[in-house]
């Protein structure tokens, strides 16, 4: 709804910065609009689209919103803090493609034979899964980097509403716990990572939204080991 009233009025302003600003906004609706469900998205087949396909799309749109904003910028107003949000959210996506295709590359690319004696040689036990090994561990590095980016976008809005900050320190937590999680199951010593306990009587529903979520994924982080490190981190069992 909110993606057809943006297009619907980016062709009726006066001025080409407002008409890139509404486009940028115009496609980071769409973006966010296509990870629900029940938004169409085109397909190759029958089938419905992927949570990666979803995750592409978004992704995709939010690159297009990034180079709209850069056009709508000017010396007066830079758009630097929407840029910068516009990108951790880009990066956040891409970080969650990354994710869902090392999740599944040891199904379709198994440990070679010589995996095991890599494992035994470095003392490293989850080398005996290969290629997944690295790639989770990547994973769980581009997701902090999207956590310091978030970070880097609190400390320069110091300014702004208290819901804004909210929102972006929830979003940076998300991104430490999405990583912490992943380390969980790619390292033998993983680092010990206290979710921050955001908690407010009075907040907006998008906030409260977004305490929601990140509770269910940490209740969900909790669950993987549940302290017992004699279980398999990584296997081909989902």
């Amino acid at each position: 709804m909110g993606s057809l009233a943006l297009s619907r009025l980016v062709e009726q302003v006066s001025s080409e910065h407002l008409h890139f600003w509404l486009v940028a906004l115009q496609e980071m609706t769409t973006g966010e609009a296509i990870l629900s469900s029940s938004y169409p998205v085109p397909s190759e087949d029958a089938n419905p689209p992927t949570l990666l396909t979803r995750l592409s799309y978004a992704n995709a749109h939010y690159a297009k919103a990034v180079a709209a904003l850069k056009a709508a910028s000017t010396p007066a107003h830079g758009l630097q803090f929407q840029l910068e949000w516009a990108r951790a959210r880009g990066e956040f996506l891409q970080a969650a493609s990354q994710l869902i295709l090392s999740a599944a590359s040891l199904c379709f690319a198994p440990p070679p034979a010589i995996a095991a004696t890599l494992a035994h040689t470095s003392r490293d036990e989850l080398l005996r899964c290969g290629h997944a090994t690295f790639q989770l561990r990547k994973c769980a590095k581009e997701f902090r980097a999207c956590g310091d980016l978030y970070w880097k976008l609190y400390q320069s809005a110091f300014d702004a509403d208290p819901s804004s900050l909210a929102n972006i320190q929830i979003l940076q937590q998300m991104c430490l716990l999405m990583a912490t999680s992943i380390e969980k199951v790619s390292l033998n010593n993983s680092k010990s990572e206290t979710v921050l306990d955001l908690s407010w009587q009075h907040c907006n529903l998008e906030t409260q939204h977004l305490l929601n979520t990140i509770q269910e994924a940490s209740a969900v982080g909790r669950q993987i080991f549940q302290g017992d490190r004699e279980t398999k981190p990584i296997t081909h069992l989902v």
